[in-house]
């Protein structure tokens, strides 16, 4: 869950266990004018319980099953960060934002590649890689 209201600088990231109590939350970086923007969009999680999201100033970040941040990517900072990351079966992050577009990261969060895309979906993977 991503609370984050409108014009504060309140955005906190909140992990539910299995009975819906908080199992841990966290607090990422506000923007400095207070907005709330540009985080609508769900996580991606990968088979060891590891979680990615879109955060805001545009970052894309990971943390392990317990809270603690891995890695954190800086994207663009003033452009909306609302498409949901995906993560495929080898721990690779597709991440999309409008500018720079879709890019490929690294289980340890390194760019692979950037290709200019545009799109208002969220990022999917499939079996194969596609």
């Amino acid at each position: 869950m991503f609370h984050e209201p409108y014009w504060t600088s309140e955005p906190y990231f909140t992990v539910l266990n299995t009975v819906g109590t908080v199992a841990w939350r966290v607090k990422p970086p506000p923007y400095p004018w207070g907005a709330g923007q540009g985080v609508y969009c769900g996580p991606a999680l990968d088979s060891i319980g590891n979680v990615v999201i879109n955060s805001t100033l545009g970052q894309v970040r990971k943390y392990d099953p317990n809270g603690t941040l891995l890695w954190f990517v800086q994207r663009t900072a003033a452009m909306s960060n609302d498409s949901s990351p995906a993560i495929d079966q080898d721990g690779f992050v597709y991440h999309y934002q409008g500018i720079p577009g879709l890019t490929k990261l690294t289980p340890g969060g390194n760019p692979l590649w950037t290709t200019s895309a545009w799109s208002e979906s969220d990022v999917a993977v499939a079996a194969n890689g596609d």
